[in-house]
């Protein structure tokens, strides 16, 4: 049971991830701007965007949430399914 738990919550905080990303995106940044902005490199925002890497470090998931907030981007408290 903890392992399915611990697997949707994986699941959601990569989707939430994704959404960050396609958001920036959006907002005129490429995905080279933002792997600088969080520390990593473009193919790992592109397989993260992608659905390829399904446990990202905490560091990516912590770099893309400041970026987004220095964009204004909101990020809800907690992910709902009209959220895009």
């Amino acid at each position: 049971m903890l392992i399915d738990l611990n697997n949707k919550i994986a699941y959601i905080y990569v989707m939430s991830l994704q959404k960050i990303i396609r958001k920036l995106i959006k907002s005129g940044l490429t995905q080279v701007q933002i792997a600088e902005e969080c520390g990593c490199t473009q193919p790992n925002i592109s397989d993260l965007q992608n659905g390829k890497i399904k446990n990202p470090s905490y560091d990516i998931g912590c770099g893309l949430v400041r970026l987004a907030e220095k964009h204004g981007i909101t990020i809800p408290d907690q992910p709902n399914r009209t959220d895009q």
